[in-house]
């Protein structure tokens, strides 16, 4: 009788110390979902992200990648093309607020990136037609983060 309690408590406090860190685990972070569907490209077509200075991923075209993004506050978001190996600045930039909680899609394409909603963006991420390679799937580093 005894031990049954003690099983019962101990199952009990595991259930709910579990659904406790996955509540906290599914709030302490931003998703960016980030996406160039496949299009026919003539010329260089590898186009580079970066947060804030910090590069996050290499897109060609029929590429995706989910970003778990840990930090929060004012983020600037810039596209570079990549031509004969040299990486291209552009005036391509993207200034939204993170939180976390929140999930943001990003379409990419060789010359604009652009913020859409969910309702969008998406099917078009999830549309495994549109897409050569596997989803990619990155995370900050906790202890080097983006914004400060």
């Amino acid at each position: 009788m005894k031990t049954r309690f003690i099983i019962r408590s101990l199952v009990f406090f595991i259930l709910i110390f579990s659904l406790g860190i996955s509540a906290f685990a599914q709030g302490n972070h931003a998703i960016f979902y980030l996406y160039r569907p496949k299009k026919i490209s003539i010329g260089p077509s590898l186009i580079k992200i970066y947060f804030k200075d910090r590069l996050v991923g290499s897109f060609e075209s029929g590429s995706r990648m989910k970003y778990k993004m840990y930090s929060e506050g004012d983020l600037t978001i810039s596209l570079h093309k990549v031509a004969m190996g040299n990486t291209i600045s552009t005036n391509n930039k993207l200034s939204l607020e993170v939180k976390n909680g929140k999930e943001y899609y990003i379409r990419l394409n060789f010359t604009q990136m652009q913020l859409v909603d969910a309702a969008e963006g998406k099917p078009e991420f999830n549309e495994a037609t549109e897409y050569r390679t596997d989803l990619v799937q990155q995370e900050e580093d906790i202890n080097i983060p983006i914004l400060t």
